[in-house]
């Protein structure tokens, strides 16, 4: 059965039978009930803030320490479902990158396949961007993806700064640092502890921020 053979057998229903069947479909699975859940009373912080901590703990497991690539983007696939601001959906895929890269530099990661997966989130970002012409929302966290994929594989850097290039009119001459020869000092302490790295996973992440509505 199709859709809309499926939607022609519902409108043959009776109001009782079709409140039953979706209460029958809220509890089936966990699934069902978070979509419901969000159609009668929509939260999108909350929802936003669940599903980028899915993504994070794809990097960051709670239990063990293998990566699971799949996690972080099924959860950047699921949160597409719900009906929620474009911003919001750039985020997760920003915050996929963002994590990837911090995780493959603290512990010193060189696998073709993390890279890729990496990489591949990071163009479907900058193409999600474009098209919603949003990507100014994103462009001090962009900035900051030269400084925090620098110590890593020189191939992977290079890839990584060809797509910045390519779709962020000038990026390479843009400049995060302040080239006044009076910067004053709190500036750059600011920025150093925006980008030092921690061995907290709390201090490691903290430089992505909720993104505003």
């Amino acid at each position: 059965m199709g859709l809309r053979d499926l939607k022609l057998k519902l409108k043959e229903q009776k109001k009782d039978d079709l409140i039953k069947l979706i209460g029958d479909l809220y509890k089936l699975n966990s699934a069902n009930k978070e979509y419901l859940d969000f159609l009668v009373k929509p939260n999108y912080r909350e929802l936003h803030k669940r599903y980028r901590q899915k993504v994070i703990e794809a990097f960051y497991p709670k239990q063990g320490y293998k990566i699971k690539l799949a996690v972080g983007k099924k959860a950047i696939s699921d949160f597409k479902k719900f009906d929620v601001p474009t911003i919001l959906v750039a985020d997760l895929m920003l915050t996929y990158v963002e994590i990837g890269i911090v995780t493959c530099d603290e512990y010193d990661i060189y696998d073709e396949k993390i890279n890729m997966s990496i990489l591949d989130e990071l163009y479907t970002f900058l193409k999600y961007c474009n098209k919603h012409d949003i990507i100014n929302d994103f462009l001090e966290r962009c900035l900051q993806l030269d400084n925090l994929a620098s110590n890593l594989d020189e191939d992977f850097y290079n890839s990584l700064m060809d797509l910045l290039c390519n779709f962020i009119p000038d990026y390479d001459q843009y400049d995060y640092y302040d080239d006044d020869d009076d910067e004053d000092e709190d500036d750059d302490k600011e920025y150093d502890d925006k980008v030092e790295k921690d061995d907290t996973k709390t201090q490691k992440t903290k430089i992505i921020e909720f993104p505003k509505l």
